[in-house]
């Protein structure tokens, strides 16, 4: 059924497509939803054919030498797979003591076993490598990655994975900040602006309504190569007590949802300065 569920995705329109990806039949289905797969902790590959069956663009990540070599190989004839060879964690150039399993590397890790050697008593530490390793952040920089391309992310790190989705928090961090700059920066004046103004006039003028800045937060986002889609939706008429009402209350509202590797789809809201709650009710994104 999900081989079935793959091959109508590949053939169909994208109003068709966004249909078949509400059937779940399987654990795997969430890769109908995507284009493309970060797999962190990659082994040899062993999923190889599973994401070209899907028909996804991989980005590779594996930090033992000799099982990145072999992996490298494994995906020769895979147009659209990428092996890099790091070590993520949330620090860039920290040497860490990398242990190395027995049973072909897959259950490596940067800590002890402890529990694991109850379950599965037969595998332990057989070398050690001191690797130094890099976050999710620069690892993207450096090797000039398109995070669009990567809608899902894995992590087969062994316990690790806190510490890989730490690494990629200064993305959030960034955006935040140019969320507070567009709400500084730029004035709330309902007669600036009309449907069809051009963002040209609203940045040179510094003038508009939540839809302007929204659409300038967008095209900031997306000039750097960030993935990035208008929400459109309503604010919540009287705020909880003790807070101010929100900018735009009352009538349709409009901000932005950036996509980041290791978090997904992320809401901000350039008017108010404030990242949506409960208070922000989704109608539609594009």
């Amino acid at each position: 059924m999900s081989k079935l569920l793959t091959r109508l995705k590949n053939s169909v329109s994208p109003k068709v497509r966004r249909v078949l990806s509400l059937i779940r039949t399987g654990p795997d289905d969430f890769l109908l939803d995507v284009t493309g797969v970060v797999h962190v902790g990659a082994n040899t590959g062993q999923e190889r054919d599973k994401y070209a069956r899907h028909g996804l663009a991989v980005l590779w990540v594996e930090p033992i030498p000799d099982v990145y070599a072999q992996l490298t190989q494994n995906i020769q004839g895979y147009d659209r797979q990428l092996a890099l060879h790091a070590l993520i964690t949330d620090v860039d150039d920290q040497p860490y003591a990398f242990h190395i399993a027995n049973n072909q590397g897959k259950s490596s890790s940067i800590f002890d076993l402890k529990e694991h050697k109850e379950v599965w008593p037969e595998v332990n530490y057989q070398s050690e490598v001191t690797i130094n390793s890099i976050t999710l952040t620069s690892l993207f920089a450096r090797e000039q990655v398109d995070a669009g391309r990567y809608q899902a992310w894995i992590l087969d790190v062994q316990g690790a994975e806190l510490l890989v989705l730490k690494g990629g928090l200064p993305l959030l961090e960034g955006v935040t900040n140019l969320m507070g700059r567009i709400h500084r920066e730029f004035r709330f004046d309902a007669m600036a602006t009309e449907v069809a103004t051009p963002l040209s006039e609203v940045w040179k003028h510094r003038r508009g309504v939540c839809q302007d800045f929204a659409h300038v937060m967008i095209a900031c986002l997306r000039s750097l190569g960030l993935p990035a889609r208008y929400v459109s939706g309503y604010l919540r008429t009287i705020p909880p007590e003790g807070q101010e009402r929100l900018q735009g209350a009352d009538a349709s509202h409009a901000w932005v949802s950036v996509f980041c590797p290791v978090n997904g789809w992320v809401d901000f809201d350039p008017t108010n300065d404030v990242m949506p709650s409960d208070g922000h009710v989704r109608v539609a994104v594009g």
